[in-house]
């Protein structure tokens, strides 16, 4: 088994901002324990190297660096939300690979943004005017136009840059609250 880097890597991130030894080598035994998680197809062994790297370092300073030192509640709390997209980052920059990145899916981020405005009333009330409007067919609910397959791509961009000016607007005039 690799040692543990305490001079550099993310150990020696974790030395340099926290005094306690106990609360680093929790952090740290959390760090392994959730990189064994998001990387089963990885040994022990190879995640203690990727941690104790330069790039080790790179991903404490991104967890780690705020205003500040980070409470131990707070810095255990972002280890255990790390997730497959940041560490896929982390490992192609350690490996010298490439990331391969997953084509983004437009209509879905839409929908999903103006799925969660939605619970803002008004908000509501302009989706759910602006597709009364409509030629051809008046959908019962916003929900029903935001799932139909027939809701193109340029509808939905339309609707979000009218969500994005109407909150704009909203902003100005209660002082951004």
């Amino acid at each position: 088994m690799t040692t543990i880097n305490k001079q550099h890597g993310f150990y020696g991130a974790l030395a340099t901002r926290y005094d306690s030894p106990v609360h680093r080598q929790e952090i740290w035994d959390l760090a392994i324990k959730r990189l064994g998680q998001i990387h089963s197809e990885k040994s022990a062994a190879e995640i203690v190297d990727f941690l104790n790297s330069r790039t080790g370092r790179h991903l404490a300073d991104e967890i780690f660096d705020d205003p500040g030192t980070l409470s131990y509640g707070v810095a255990m709390l972002r280890i255990a939300m790390l997730n497959r997209l940041k560490m896929a980052k982390w490992w192609a920059h350690y490996s010298g690979t490439t990331l391969h990145t997953a084509p983004v899916d437009k209509r879905m981020l839409y929908r999903s943004a103006i799925k969660n405005e939605m619970r803002n009333r008004q908000i509501r009330k302009l989706i759910e005017d602006a597709l009364a409007c409509t030629h051809y067919e008046v959908w019962q609910t916003p929900e029903m136009w935001l799932k139909s397959d027939l809701t193109g791509l340029d509808e939905l961009e339309m609707m979000w840059t009218q969500i994005q000016q109407e909150l704009k607007t909203k902003g100005a005039t209660h002082g951004n609250d």
